[in-house]
């Protein structure tokens, strides 16, 4: 400015550009200022993060990851369904396996139900008729041979499969008798024999006139049938 017209009375005046009295007033901001006594409208705010720009505002698992930002999924890398870029498991991982517990391969953490190998099955026991000597478990199938009835001869207590009974058949059973019966296994004492000495009728071992007399005693005598 000149106020006397000329140059050599200059006045020179300097004005501020912009009003240092501006800026951020609300508290909850991260830039609020408490010097600013008119608020400029540049308040910024916690968001996902917060004001220091590297802290998560909500993180629930505490893992470093903000909640906002994670990615749920499954992030186990043995599951059927592993998502790589999955953050939270949200517990939907399936993993494949035999799910029977009586199965070889049982797999307790199995959810998906896959091949099951079972124990070979059959008769164990070497002393029996159907024994298996690739099974591995006994299923009650062995087979014993043998008479199961009581009343037989030859029953055995420990047979379960009937393979013939030797039932008593009663007769005499010597074959010196007169009466012998070869199919008879079972001696009722009916044997009958012929005396040593024919004609010796009293046993005295010999024969004289004394079984004569014998003889002419029971002559004509009728026999009972």
């Amino acid at each position: 400015m000149f106020p006397e017209g000329d140059g050599d009375s200059a006045l020179v005046m300097t004005f501020p550009i912009g009003n240092s009295a501006c800026g951020c007033t609300d508290l909850e901001a991260c830039n609020f200022d408490a010097a600013v006594i008119n608020d400029d409208g540049s308040c910024a705010y916690a968001g996902i993060y917060a004001c220091d720009g590297e802290t998560c505002t909500n993180d629930s698992d505490n893992d470093g990851i903000c909640d906002e930002l994670e990615v749920p999924g499954c992030n186990d890398a043995a599951a059927l369904n592993y998502v790589d870029a999955a953050s939270d498991d949200d517990g939907s991982c399936l993993f494949l396996g035999c799910m029977d517990a009586d199965a070889e391969n049982y797999d307790p953490t199995a959810n998906v139900g896959g091949f099951c190998s079972y124990p070979a099955e059959g008769c164990t026991d070497t002393g029996a008729a159907n024994y298996d000597a690739d099974a591995l478990t006994n299923d009650g199938s062995c087979i014993y041979p043998g008479c199961t009835d009581e009343t037989a001869l030859n029953y055995d207590p420990a047979a379960n499969y009937d393979s013939g009974c030797i039932l008593p058949m009663e007769g005499c059973t010597d074959p010196m008798a007169e009466n012998y019966n070869s199919l008879a296994n079972t001696n009722d004492g009916s044997c009958e024999y012929t005396p040593p000495c024919p004609g010796d009728l009293n046993g005295d071992g010999t024969i004289n006139i004394n079984d004569l007399l014998d003889f002419f005693q029971i002559y004509g005598q009728t026999c009972p049938e």
